[in-house]
């Protein structure tokens, strides 16, 4: 079996006959055998080695293969054990499978039937390093700390997914389409007990009110008209992992009373279905509607959104958090170069000035569209004006022709201050000593109102030379 991953290979019988044929795979496959004549001796090699996988006789001196085939699943739940026995019965089987048998052998049995098992072991061998793997980069990409953003919103979200990641409470995102709410859920589940598990989104606005609690609950063959087949729910499909409602506020209001009652209980009853299931899942929802009014309206039950809300997450649109805007397009910058884009290091000072006063209406994703619109039509090492919607600065237009600057408004003078720095390190893409000069103060000082006023010189196009702080007495 070439191009397959080796197996460390542990076998523990009485008999020599089987012991030798195990040994014989050594020749002609990539395997490593270590044999045992009783459960004593295989207690003390899994204590010093590794290995993927055991096969383990049902009878054997002292210790059976059913006890130790127990103590192996809970000492060493990753190593795989397969049954041998002359005794073949289906009690046994069942049993052994019952507490984590991979397979089972019956004797006599020859290489050909070993090495069948060793192939399904190899593949599924593989398959976990691809999980662990895949696990591992989402883990990353929503780790604590992975929303893009200063201001004091995202930084009290940040602390708050900190808090309830760890906890098994229900999770109400508020916020505008556009704003990274299933970001946040995501965040959430991957930094909790329940990250290796499953996360499934359910997008309650997209299923018709018909067949809602059959998507939701699953549903039995026969139970209504096109149930051709038994169909799990999405509860049932998240067992052991978390749920996000997302857009909770389009539920129908005869289906939230059942909705409630799942949440409260942990069981489900499937579509035309007499029993219940049971199901362990951690509720997180989301939402662009006001529920308190819903609430008040009558739309949306009142006990419902108070089992949800427990914890209220309150996302700000773009709009209001403009000084995040430099922050985010370097973020997506790095990002579309990492997906092989064309090669572009930062943004004009032009171009930026024109993306902080636009108003976002689609938020962050239409930042991020617009971002990766500019890699995809621009030309040149910097994101141009020109790389941008025209759409974007009709609309900065208008809005300066139409408005202009608020009346009566004073600005204080931390503000004018704050405008002052990021305005002159916007112009000096983020070099820090070119800023410090021309506003005539050390690069100390710079550096200190930098960080009161949470503004990061790299998400300006700062140089390597220009973005150091200053080492004390310089």
């Amino acid at each position: 079996m070439p191009d397959l991953a080796p197996v460390n290979c542990l076998v523990v019988d009485d008999e020599p006959s089987i012991r030798h044929l195990f040994d014989q795979l050594v020749a002609t496959d990539t395997i490593q055998i270590t044999t045992a004549g009783a459960a004593a001796e295989a207690h003390v090699h899994l204590q010093r080695h590794p290995c993927d996988v055991a096969f383990v006789d049902l009878t054997l001196p002292g210790e059976d293969g059913l006890h130790l085939l127990e103590t192996i699943k809970h000492q060493h739940p990753d190593v795989e054990v397969v049954i041998v026995t002359g005794h073949a019965s289906v009690e046994s089987a069942v049993q052994a499978m019952k507490l984590g048998a991979y397979d089972y052998l019956t004797k006599p049995f020859g290489l050909s039937e070993i090495r069948i098992v060793l192939e399904r072991l190899r593949k599924m061998q593989r398959l976990k390093i691809q999980n662990r793997l895949l696990t591992g980069q989402l883990k990353d990409r929503y780790r604590l700390g992975s929303l893009v953003g200063l201001t004091p919103a995202m930084e009290e979200i940040d602390q708050v997914i900190r808090k309830v990641s760890q906890e098994e409470c229900t999770v109400l995102i508020q916020g505008e389409s556009g704003t990274g709410k299933e970001l946040i859920a995501r965040a959430i589940h991957f930094n909790s007990r329940r990250a290796a598990k499953p996360f499934v989104t359910v997008d309650c606005g997209a299923i018709p009110s018909t067949l809602i609690e059959s998507e939701l609950y699953g549903h039995e063959k026969g139970s209504f008209t096109g149930a051709h087949a038994k169909k799990a729910g999405l509860f049932a499909v998240a067992d052991g992992g978390t749920l996000l409602l997302d857009e909770i506020g389009e539920v129908p209001i005869d289906v939230q009373p059942t909705l409630l009652r799942a949440i409260e209980t942990k069981k489900i009853r499937p579509v035309g279905g007499t029993g219940m299931l049971d199901v362990n899942v951690r509720i997180l929802s989301s939402t662009n509607r006001d529920l308190e009014a819903d609430v008040k309206s009558g739309r949306f039950r009142a006990d419902l959104f108070y089992r949800l809300n427990v914890v209220s997450v309150l996302v700000p649109p773009l709009r209001q958090r403009k000084d995040d805007i430099p922050l985010l397009v370097d973020h997506f910058i790095q990002h579309f170069s990492k997906l092989g884009y064309r090669n572009v290091r930062a943004v004009s000072r032009e171009a930026l000035i024109l993306l902080l006063r636009y108003d976002w209406p689609g938020n962050v994703r239409e930042l991020e569209h617009v971002i990766e619109r500019a890699f995809a039509l621009g030309h040149g090492p910097q994101i141009e004006v020109g790389d941008l919607p025209a759409a974007v600065s009709a609309s900065v237009q208008e809005k300066s022709r139409r408005y202009g600057p608020p009346p009566g408004k004073h600005k204080s003078l931390a503000e004018i201050e704050r405008e002052t720095i990021l305005r002159v390190l916007t112009e000096q893409h983020g070099d820090t000593k070119a800023t410090a000069d021309l506003l005539e103060i050390d690069r100390s000082t710079l550096y200190r109102k930098l960080k009161k006023y949470r503004v990061d010189p790299k998400a300006l196009g700062a140089p390597p030379d220009g973005n150091t702080p200053p080492e004390k007495g310089q």
